[in-house]
Parts: structure tokens; C-alpha cells; sequence
């Protein structure tokens, strides 16, 4: 199946890669965002359950808190009240602290002054009501019955240990702070605690459900859009992983140069950059923000953090594809080397006493110097080290000086000789090969062209020789056609007797125009032409040939002049080649396209057909010359035409490509535009 490597194109990868970072902003901001309505009115998620404030665990714990404050009320009631009113002085007496004291002050307020959503009532074991806020004539089974009607009750026995309530939650709290309600159990009285759930008065639960109303859809929001941003953020991590080192132009696996980095290097600078990333949050989480500049603050350094991330894990993405993840590695740079050491036998012996005298040699001078305080052996520490370093300079330059001599040799500058004077030991034996490489490149060259010139010459000079005799046959053939031959089978034969002469007289013409090209006597007269239009007048002149084999041509050129530099009579040559080569090898009765179009600064002509027989061979050997996709060789082409073509192409400072798709035949020519 084939791909559409459009998806991997860079604008592509680009947006999804900014997408992503988005996704990641998005995810740390509706965190804190969620995490901040957690703290101020729900400590658990399975709150977001419940739309109503009744049902929530909110209200549950409202409800938890108000009943320790009703209790604790009521215990300092029975320990500090007398004949009714509150004794402060006997408080004092008995240790009572200031600061409860003025807790028994606001409770007092908070519950008995006709402002608070909660009701209490508080009995003897007969049924009697010691303090209430409720009707003061209430007995224990109306108390209970009215607390029932408000909606939320709790009823609390502390002789029997019996606790009843409709609160979900409740039960575990009255078990939690079991102490709480036991510190009435000396005074044996029940308790009765209701709360009105309409929430006419302004008290904590009235303001706990204005928070809960107003915080629970931006909690359910929230939650929903992280949701969403992390299956976001690992969409476009999936996808940039599949795209890393991938091109929509080609399938090869593509390396940046940061992949050259070792990988142990990447993983540590990746550790350190989260690591600082989270330290820094750390240090910022502890000062005092509101919700919005929290909410920056980790959208920051959250993008901060994925960029770093994916830029270190893409590059570990690419490495993974391209199997270089162990090559790179410091690991296996120092595992390769260690076994270089010892296949090196030789090197490896001279070096490793090299390298022990040398120690030896630092260590006496090292303990001279700082165990025994000699001054003398600091001056031979300094001479050692500057021995060093001059052989490493020498060492080095030697060795950038053969760098050299290779570029020179592979530039083509087959003349640059090393001075051996200037080297010994193995970098002279270095040197030595060096130079034999280029006076043996320099001798196999010399030789090619030599022979090569000779095979041009040959080609001329017997395409010469068959002109003379192959032009009188042509011309006598169409003598013999003008002659009234009554028999068929005579005039049959003239007629093939043409055709095969005209055949040869192409693959002569053909012939003489490749020895011009090696040889180098070809002028060309290069000047400004209109690219688009040279090929619909060549296109032209084919129109009839190919429309003889049902070739339906689809052509896409742009209405603008594109103005090219090149030789017109050599152009119309390549060009002609291309429409030739549709006529000789497109299967009849198919579709052929031809199209013009810009490629940054080329000009780009392509032309493609459906091959009619299957082509086996690269789509490189098909410039090869005297190379034919049809190898059964039943054409009656020469395999001259495309190295031609390309030939020309290029001495005219253009580009000729082929490519095959199965059978898909497709050559591009391309030429700079003039501007």
C-alpha cells in the first residue's frame, strides 16, 4: 500500500508540535484550576458526582463541622453555665482560656441568636430540654420530629451510645470524633441537631453552597478539559514520535545534527532541564499566588518543561528509528574503542608503555613536588607538560596536513604531493600511501580518458565511414521506390529495405552526437529562452505520432513566461528525446502528463506515461547509454536517447532525473529561472 507522506511535511509536523505544547499548557492550567476548587470546597473528586450541594460530601462535611462546634457548646454550657447564664469567673477558675472563652461568646452568637440554618436541642434522659434554640416547650420526640422536617438531622443518645442521622458520612465522622461525643456521656444527655435546607439565614452553610454553586461547574469543566488535553497531548506525541526523521519528499530516515550528540549527554541534559524545570516549581508553589497567577505560572513553565522534553525525546525518537540509539552512545563509543585497542596489538603495547611511563613519570614528579616540596620537580612537571603538548601539536597538525592532502585528491587535484620529510614513524607510512593513491588515481584517469577518447574517435571515424554508403543506399532505395515495380513482394522488400535504413541512419546520427559529447567538440550557443513555449512547439511536432498509438496527452503548463538560460537547438534535442521515448515505450490507448510548474528557483518540466512493457532495470541505468527498458530489445529505439538527453541536460547547467513507479515511467528536467 502506498503512503501519502504529505502528513509528514514540516508545516505539519510544526502545527502538531505547537498543538501539542498547547495541549500541555491547557493540562497544567485546568489542574491547578481543578485543584484549586478542590481546596477551597471539596477534598475528594467523588464530589463532582453530585450537582446538588445537599448531596455532596461538601455539605457533609459542613454538616461534621458545625455538629463539634454545636458539641463543643454544649459541653462548655454544662461546665461553665449557671442558673442558666454563663459564669466566667468560675470558667477561669476551673482553667478555662481565654480563647475559649470567647469561642463560647461566638458560638453563642453563631447558634442562639435566631441567624443559623442549624437547630439543636439538647435533653435529660427524661425527655426534659435543657437548651435548645428551637420552641423552649419541646420535648424529645417533637425536637426529633421537627429536626426530621427540616431535612438534615442528627440525634445523639450519650447514655445508650446511640447515634442516628441521614447525612451520608455522618456515621464515620461520629466514629472518627468519637471522643468529641463522648465527653458527654458524664452529664447523660441527648442531643438533637437539624438543619433547614432551604438555608434562609446567612450562616457557613448558606456560604458553603453559594462556593459549592459556584465552583462545581468550573471543577466538572476543568475535569473534563484535562481530560481532553491529555488525550490531546498524547495524540500529538504519537504522531510526532511516528513523524520523527520523516519526510513527505522521500522514505529515508532523516537525522538532525543534534542526533549527534551522545546519548548518554541527551538523556542527562534532558533529566537536569525537567529536574530545574520542577526545582523551580517547587520554590514557586510555596509563595502566595491567587488562582489566576498560579494558573500562568504552571502554564509557563509547563510549556517550558514539554518543549525541553520533546525536544530531547525526539531526537531519542529519531536515534530509536535510525538504530543509532547504541551506536551514539558513549557506551559504545568507549566498548568500540577498547576493542580497537586490543586488535591493535602491536599499537596497543607501544602505547600502553607509553602511557605507564608516563604515569610513573607524574606520579614520582607529583610526589617530589607536593609530598617532599622539592622546587625543582614543579620546573619538570611544567617540562613534561610542555613536552606533551609539543608532540600532541606535532601529532595533530601531521595529521590535519594528510586531512588535506585527502581533499585535495578527492577535489580532483591529483598533482598535491605530502612532503614526507615532514613525517615518521606510522604517519609517514600515512603520507606515503596518500601520494601512491594519487599517482595511481592519477595514472587510472589518464588512461580512462585516454581510451575513452580513443573509443570516440573509433565511433567517429567508422559513423563516418558508414555515412558515405549508408546515404547512397537510402538514396537508391528511394529510386527503386519510384520505379513502376508491378510485384508485390519486390515492393515489400523496398519498403523494409527503407525502413532499416532509416533506422541505421538515426543510430549513426545518434552515434556521431555521443562522440561529439565525449569528445567535447560540441559548441553550445547559449542565450535566454522561453521554456513553455519551446516545449508546446516540440510537443507539437509529436502530436500526430502519439495520437497514432491512442496516447492521449494531458498537458499542465502555466499561462507566465518562464525564462530559462540554455542552447534552444540542444533543448528542442532533449526535449524531443522525452516525446520520442513516449511514442517508442507508453502503452497505446493511455494517458500521458506533462506539466510545468516552479520548484523554489528551477523551472521543472515532467512528463509521465504508463510503461507498456514491465521495466526490471533501476531507474538510474536508463540514462546508462545503449541501456533500454525494453529488453527483449524488440523496439526501435538505440538506448541513446534519455543518456543524451541527460548528457545535455547538464552540460547546459540543468538537472535530468527518471523515476519509476511500478510501471509508471516519469523524467524530469529542470533549469534555473531567470528573474
Amino acid at each position: 500500500m502506498k503512503v501519502d507522506r504529505k502528513r509528514y511535511g514540516t508545516l505539519v509536523k510544526a502545527v502538531l508540535f505547537g498543538l501539542q505544547g498547547i495541549f500541555a499548557v491547557s493540562l497544567a492550567v485546568f489542574i491547578v484550576l481543578l485543584q484549586s476548587c478542590i481546596n477551597q470546597n471539596m477534598l475528594n473528586l467523588g464530589d463532582l458526582g453530585n450537582s446538588e450541594f445537599v448531596e455532596s460530601g461538601y455539605f457533609e462535611r459542613t454538616f461534621n463541622t458545625q455538629t463539634n462546634n454545636v458539641l463543643s457548646y454544649v459541653k462548655m454550657r454544662l461546665s461553665y453555665e449557671t442558673d442558666g447564664r454563663f459564669d466566667e469567673e468560675r470558667a477561669r477558675e476551673d482553667g478555662a482560656q481565654e480563647s475559649e472563652i470567647n469561642l463560647y461568646k461566638k458560638y453563642l452568637n453563631q447558634f442562639d441568636n435566631g441567624s443559623s440554618n442549624l437547630y439543636y436541642w439538647v435533653g435529660r434522659e427524661d425527655g426534659t430540654c435543657l437548651y435548645t434554640n428551637m420552641d423552649t416547650d419541646l420535648g424529645e420526640e417533637r425536637a426529633y420530629a421537627q429536626a426530621e422536617a427540616l431535612g438534615a438531622y442528627l440525634y445523639y443518645d450519650s447514655s445508650a451510645y446511640y447515634f442516628d442521622t441521614n447525612v451520608g458520612g455522618m456515621e464515620n465522622a461520629y466514629y472518627r470524633n468519637m471522643r468529641k461525643y463522648n465527653n458527654l456521656q458524664l452529664d447523660n444527655v441527648k442531643i438533637i441537631i437539624g438543619v433547614d435546607k432551604t438555608f434562609q439565614h446567612e450562616d457557613d452553610f448558606s456560604i458553603a453552597k453559594k462556593e459549592f454553586n459556584k465552583l462545581f461547574p468550573w471543577a466538572r469543566m476543568s475535569l473534563l478539559l484535562i481530560v481532553v488535553s491529555g488525550i490531546g497531548w498524547l495524540f500529538g506525541l504519537c504522531y510526532l514520535t511516528v513523524a520523527a526523521g520523516r519526510r513527505r519528499d522521500d522514505k529515508e530516515l532523516h537525522l538532525a545534527k543534534f542526533d549527534k550528540v551522545k546519548t548518554e549527554l541527551v538523556v542527562g541534559l534532558m533529566v537536569a532541564g525537567l529536574v530545574g524545570i520542577v526545582a523551580l516549581a517547587m520554590k514557586v508553589r510555596v509563595q502566595d499566588f491567587n488562582t489566576s497567577g498560579t494558573m500562568i505560572i504552571a502554564g509557563s513553565l509547563t510549556f517550558v518543561a514539554d518543549m525541553v522534553f520533546m525536544a530531547f525525546y525526539l531526537s531519542l525518537a529519531r536515534r530509536i528509528k535510525a538504530e543509532k540509539f547504541w551506536e551514539n552512545s558513549l557506551c559504545h563509543w568507549c566498548l568500540s574503542g577498547f576493542r580497537e585497542f586490543l586488535k591493535e596489538r602491536y599499537m596497543s603495547g607501544k602505547l600502553v608503555v607509553y602511557f605507564c611511563c608516563l604515569a610513573l613519570l607524574s606520579l614520582f614528579l607529583g610526589y617530589l613536588a607536593f609530598g617532599k616540596g622539592y622546587i625543582w620537580s614543579y620546573a619538570a612537571i611544567a617540562v613534561v607538560i610542555f613536552c606533551v603538548f609539543i608532540y600532541l601539536s606535532k601529532w595533530i597538525s601531521s595529521r590535519r596536513r594528510i586531512q588535506e592532502g585527502i581533499r585535495q585528491i578527492t577535489e580532483g587535484n591529483l598533482d598535491y604531493k605530502l612532503d614526507l620529510k615532514e613525517y615518521s614513524g606510522t604517519e609517514r607510512e600515512l603520507a606515503e600511501g596518500v601520494n601512491h593513491i594519487a599517482e595511481g588515481l592519477s595514472k587510472a584517469i589518464h588512461e580512462s580518458v585516454r581510451d575513452e577518447r580513443m573509443k570516440a574517435n573509433m565511433i567517429t571515424n567508422v559513423s563516418h565511414d558508414l555515412k558515405t554508403p549508408l546515404t547512397a543506399i537510402v538514396n537508391y532505395v528511394g529510386l527503386l521506390k519510384r520505379e513502376n515495380i508491378q510485384n508485390e513482394n519486390a515492393a515489400q522488400y523496398i519498403e523494409v529495405l527503407e525502413q532499416k535504413a532509416l533506422r541505421l541512419k538515426s543510430l549513426m546520427e545518434d552515434l556521431v552526437e555521443v562522440s561529439k559529447i565525449s569528445s567535447g567538440n560540441l559548441t553550445l550557443h547559449m542565450d535566454a529562452i522561453d521554456f513553455i513555449e519551446l516545449i508546446r512547439q516540440t510537443g507539437g511536432e509529436f502530436n500526430e505520432r502519439l495520437e497514432e498509438r491512442g496516447l492521449n496527452v494531458i498537458s499542465k503548463f502555466p499561462n507566465e513566461s518562464m525564462m530559462i538560460f540554455a542552447d534552444g537547438k540542444q533543448l528542442w534535442r532533449v526535449i524531443g528525446n522525452l516525446y520520442n521515448n513516449v511514442g517508442k515505450y507508453a502503452m497505446p490507448n493511455t494517458r500521458v502528463y506533462a506539466e510545468i510548474y516552479r520548484q523554489e528557483a528551477w523551472v521543472v518540466f515532467s512528463i509521465k506515461n504508463i510503461s507498456e512493457e514491465l521495466v526490471s532495470l533501476p531507474a538510474k541505468d536508463l540514462t546508462e547509454r545503449f541501456v533500454r527498458g525494453d529488453t527483449a530489445r524488440s523496439t526501435e529505439g538505440s538506448g541513446l536517447g534519455l543518456s543524451i538527453a541527460k548528457t545535455l541536460t547538464e552540460l547546459m547547467n540543468g538537472r535530468f532525473e527518471v523515476s519509476m513507479d511500478a510501471d509508471l515511467f516519469c523524467a524530469e528536467v529542470k533549469f534555473r529561472r531567470l528573474i
